[in-house]
């Protein structure tokens, strides 16, 4: 099978780098990490996420980690312009799930398939009721 492959774009990657890799340590062995400095937003650095994800031997899924959901949902909208329709799952980290939801229904209520863009982290999901039962 094909190695896993992790790439994080930061401004700060030589720092990022250093604390991750302290925080774990093993994971090298797992998979082939990389870290590259820059803005993500920069030109060459969404031609490359394009470049991986229109490689036909490569399964890529980008997550989207910025501060604030705001930035996050737009740079994820700029990613998916530069990709071929459908290609790159793309997960966002958020608070609130409600502004994507409108971006990514269709006219019936139901989810686009073509939009391919996952809301995950929002607190709403993870401190509710339901997942306090039992406790």
């Amino acid at each position: 099978g094909l190695r896993l492959r992790v790439t994080v774009f930061d401004l700060q990657a030589d720092a990022r780098a250093r604390i991750f890799r302290g925080r774990y340590p093993d994971l090298a062995g797992a998979c082939d990490l990389e870290f590259v400095q820059g803005n993500a937003a920069d030109a060459d650095i969404l031609d490359r996420i394009a470049a991986i994800a229109g490689d036909p031997s490569t399964l890529a899924t980008l997550l989207v980690t910025m501060n604030d959901d705001s930035t996050n949902l737009l740079y994820a909208l700029q990613v998916r312009e530069r990709v071929a329709a459908g290609s790159l799952p793309i997960c966002v980290r958020m608070v609130d799930v409600h502004g994507l939801a409108s971006l990514t229904s269709g006219a019936e209520g139901g989810r686009r398939a073509d939009v391919r863009i996952y809301p995950f982290g929002m607190a709403s999901r993870i401190c509710a009721r339901d997942m306090l039962d039992g406790c």
